[in-house]
């Protein structure tokens, strides 16, 4: 007990020294602080003259150090604290309090405290020192810390340093729509995908960034139509390649004929996945050949098409939907299961290489267990999306049980990223109409 008394204490003092950086800061940035700062030195400044005037008698000659002394170390300690106090957040003490409520404290029983709440495009977006607790953490006491601040968290993410977590807040009664259609104009960066929109606003997927995809769920969690959406987008900007063993049915019909690269037959998926994996081994030579004569390092594709925009080469999408066609073996004949494992091998090296080449996996299934998503080609897809679900399905897809807390098990088209991120898939309008969660 004596040891946590006075870790608190340490931890206090470290709290109570970072308000008083972060308001020596503020005093810059604001007119007002400036202003306010001014005269108050400008004060202290005259106090401290009365106070070494002419003193009268010998016992005033011997009190004037000390009271200029006082005045000055007065002058610095009111200083101090003011902005100290100052830079302590509104809610401060509610917000440590919620987070007790929901059990969210350290091994010293302490919660995190709050470091800054500002707003951002209508949110509130709040810093918190966590004081040793973690993201995965709070992650697992979303609905009930929700409860406690009464707001709904849209985003946790990494602060500014190691100690603290950065929270996006919407307000208690903000729900996620029925429905969400997919916006139409150009997208905010040249490779960005549209998924939905959660409580903080569109939720994306950078390719640069996160170059493969995961995206699994239970039976009509809508994988299928945030495939589609996903499909639609990447069109106008690359090569679509399309493998789907199930006949391709749940597709446009103008997609199969004109759009993109439709692979039904697993002989089909063997000759596409052979052709891609041709295609990066010429891009590896290309990507090295600017490096020999240029002499500069080509870290991706944005990079080699800026130094030779004479051969501007696309990015390619390989959209595997339910690869479990592909992978489960069992009833398979000699030749089939060397057809099957020649076709993982195409994709296991297009997910490990092509990362930097421009060449993206999406690989949509229900249950990516070991067996139907072999681990060469899980490992690399960094990118995860997951549907309603179970337990053991969430945990398989997003490495923790969040999808099976937060979805609802009668919902369609709600999903949860790796990022911790909950939002609804949107849809699109095609020929055939409204596409809905299948």
């Amino acid at each position: 007990m004596y040891k946590y008394e006075n870790l608190n204490q340490s931890n206090r003092l470290a709290y109570l020294w970072n308000r008083c950086k972060a308001g020596l800061r503020s005093i810059p940035e604001s007119p007002a602080r400036s202003a306010l700062t001014a005269l108050y030195w400008f004060t202290a400044l005259l106090l401290l003259l009365h106070a070494a005037g002419p003193a009268d008698g010998i016992i005033g000659h011997l009190m004037q150090p000390l009271v200029c002394i006082l005045v000055v170390l007065g002058s610095i300690i009111f200083f101090v604290t003011g902005v100290t106090i100052s830079a302590i957040p509104r809610g401060a003490f509610q917000t440590a309090d919620a987070f007790r409520r929901v059990g969210l404290t350290n091994a010293a029983g302490e919660p995190p405290l709050l470091a800054s709440c500002r707003k951002e495009d209508g949110k509130t977006v709040i810093d918190v020192f966590t004081q040793g607790l973690t993201i995965p953490q709070l992650q697992e006491r979303i609905e009930p810390l929700e409860s406690a601040l009464g707001k709904r968290i849209t985003k946790i993410e990494p602060g500014e340093d190691n100690q603290s977590i950065r929270l996006h807040l919407a307000p208690g009664n903000t729900k996620l729509p029925e429905l969400a259609y997919l916006p139409q104009g150009q997208p905010l960066k040249p490779l960005e995908i549209l998924l939905g929109t959660s409580l903080d606003g569109p939720v994306t997927w950078d390719p640069d960034k996160v170059p493969h995809l995961l995206i699994g769920g239970s039976t009509g969690s809508g994988k299928t139509t945030i495939g589609k959406t996903i499909i639609s987008q990447c069109l106008p900007m690359g090569d679509v390649y399309i493998i789907d063993l199930k006949g391709g049915l749940d597709y446009p019909p103008q997609w199969q004929t004109q759009s993109c690269s439709f692979a039904t037959t697993s002989f089909d998926a063997l000759s596409v996945t052979g052709q891609i994996v041709q295609q990066l081994n010429q891009r590896k030579e290309m990507f090295d050949a600017v490096v020999r004569y240029d002499g500069i390092p080509c870290s991706g594709l944005s990079t080699f098409n800026q130094l030779r925009p004479e051969v501007k080469l696309h990015p390619i999408f390989v959209f595997t939907d339910e690869i479990a066609e592909i992978t489960d073996t069992t009833g398979m004949d000699k030749p089939h299961k060397e057809e099957a494992a020649a076709i993982v091998g195409n994709l296991s090296t297009i997910a490990r290489q092509g990362r930097a080449l421009g060449i993206h996996l999406i690989v949509m299934t229900q249950r990516p267990d070991a067996v139907v998503v072999p681990g060469q080609i899980k490992n690399n897809l960094d990118g995860r999306i997951c549907g309603k679900a179970d337990n053991v399905l969430s945990q398989i897809i997003l490495d923790n049980t969040d999808a099976a807390d937060r979805i609802p098990k009668d919902s369609q088209g709600l999903f949860l990223n790796q990022d911790g991120i909950l939002f609804r898939g949107y849809l699109f309008d095609n020929e055939e109409g409204v596409s809905h969660a299948t």
